[in-house]
């Protein structure tokens, strides 16, 4: 399968929502923004659930039929056939 532009827009979806999740953690807050105001604290404990439901509807108006990294369709149908034509080879 060719990488498409629809790839790289789910996997830069993808990775800006595990950045907005792991923002959300109040841990990390408090390491890497010690003196952050009440109301920007609220905002990044908001936004994951915001980006969240975004990102669900651009997969969702977008869907991708790619499964997984290298993964193809095609690869158990050309072993089988592959499997037949030596078997039917030694008969």
């Amino acid at each position: 399968m060719k990488i498409k532009a629809l790839d790289f827009v789910h996997a830069l979806v993808s990775a800006v929502l595990f950045v907005v999740v792991a923002l959300g953690n109040s841990g990390i807050q408090s390491c890497l923004f010690p003196d952050i105001r009440p109301d920007a604290r609220e905002v990044l404990m908001n936004l994951p659930v915001g980006l969240g439901f975004l990102s669900s509807m651009v997969f969702m108006i977008f869907p991708t039929t790619r499964k997984s990294i290298g993964y193809t369709d095609l690869m158990p149908h050309q072993q089988e056939e592959d499997g037949k034509r030596s078997n039917n080879n030694a008969v």
